[in-house]
């Protein structure tokens, strides 16, 4: 089956088709929505931009492995789980929520995640399912579809490549994530928490 074929496939879900086409404007619109309602404090920023740095790093070494739709990536964190680069947003979903220093952001970060992204990858492993066939069969045997396996910095570098990397613009990342922790310590400022007793959970 080819990948043209795949794409001319009626049978996709009206949701899988959706989210794959519409998660990027929905995620800005909650985000927006999101720092409306944050309140963060130092420390709030501190503990949530930390745990979101590292699903960046995360990303960023699977962005630094992967060549689409040309090769079958299966070493560094491919080697760990099958969508690094979606484990590392959902570490930063839920940094940023707590980055927010409120509960109700954190939920909605999350849960959006979880409703999105589930029917996006069905969609996208279907693809390379029909891309790769019985190599892609194999790999999804043996590597976990989302946490990885183990987390080993070591194995996660294997392979990594800036060029790649570039070429996949994954800088983009982290000039947003630049951007979102500047804008939430202006709003700290403007709401003049600035210590841990200061902190408002909504």
């Amino acid at each position: 089956m080819s990948l043209a074929a795949l794409e001319d496939d009626r049978g996709a879900s009206p949701l899988s088709e959706a989210a794959r086409r519409y998660r990027i404007p929905i995620s800005i619109a909650v985000s927006i929505v999101g720092l409306l309602v944050a309140r963060p404090t130092e420390y709030s920023i501190m503990l949530g931009s930390g745990i979101a740095f590292m699903g960046l790093v995360y990303r960023a070494l699977a962005a630094g492995q992967i060549r689409k739709n040309e090769q079958l990536a299966v070493g560094g964190p491919y080697a760990l789980s099958r969508n690094p680069l979606y484990f590392g947003s959902f570490v930063i979903a839920i940094g940023f929520g707590i980055a927010c220093g409120s509960v109700v952001v954190l939920v909605i970060a999350v849960a959006l995640f979880l409703a999105m992204y589930a029917s996006v990858i069905d969609r996208e492993e279907a693809e390379l399912r029909a891309l790769f066939g019985a190599s892609f069969d194999q790999y999804a045997a043996a590597v976990p579809r989302i946490l990885p396996r183990e987390f080993s910095l070591r194995r996660a570098f294997d392979g990594f490549s800036m060029s790649i990397y570039w070429k996949n613009r994954e800088y983009n990342a982290l000039l947003g994530y630049c951007g979102a922790v500047g804008l939430l310590v202006l709003l700290m400022r403007l709401h003049g928490a600035s210590s841990a007793s200061d902190a408002i959970w909504l």
